[in-house]
């Protein structure tokens, strides 16, 4: 991954902040279902988002952890409903009065950007690590991205998948995984 390559330098900086982009969408599901990664037949939209920002949280805590007392913080942040084209393919935003609804309601990008920006900049996270903030304050977090074993599972996962190149079910075998989430 990328954020492997860079801890060295990041490292020798001295001080350094890693940002990770996950969403409130995390709470939607109970736990990270690792068939839904390998099984293509079982994709779900909205649970493998969720899913995946889930992913992202439980590894900002484990990569926080690993990297404790190195100078380099790590923490996490929901942008909040922000208008990109990310929601360019969902069908009820279609629908008549929707589109002005959504662009009433919805942070336009340069206020969903605030957030990344504080924790990359703000003098008052300085050496502060392994948090989830949600426009610019601490923010309720999963309870699975706090708990070692799920970000360990999680971190092997990821090295198998990324090692064999692959997303066939029986990856879930190599790494121990059980086929039902935890």
């Amino acid at each position: 991954m990328l954020i492997d390559r860079l801890l060295d330098t990041m490292k020798k900086s001295g001080s350094a902040r890693i940002t990770i982009a996950s969403s409130i969408a995390a709470c939607m599901v109970r736990s990270i279902d690792y068939t839904r990664v390998t099984d293509v037949w079982r994709f779900n939209r909205l649970i493998n988002y969720s899913t995946s920002k889930l992913a992202l949280l439980v590894y900002s805590h484990a990569l926080a952890r690993k990297l404790q007392g190195s100078g380099v913080t790590v923490n996490a942040f929901h942008p909040g409903l922000v208008i990109t084209g990310l929601y360019r393919n969902i069908s009820f935003l279609s629908l008549p009065g929707i589109h002005d609804l959504t662009h009433w309601m919805w942070l336009k990008q340069r206020a969903g950007s605030v957030t990344s920006v504080y924790l990359a900049l703000s003098p008052d996270l300085e050496g502060k690590t392994g948090g989830y903030y949600a426009r610019e304050l601490p923010a309720a977090i999963h309870p699975d991205a706090l708990k070692v074993e799920v970000q360990d599972r999680l971190c092997k996962f990821t090295d198998v998948l990324i090692a064999t190149n692959t997303h066939a079910p029986n990856v879930l075998d190599s790494i121990n995984v059980s086929s039902t989430p935890a």
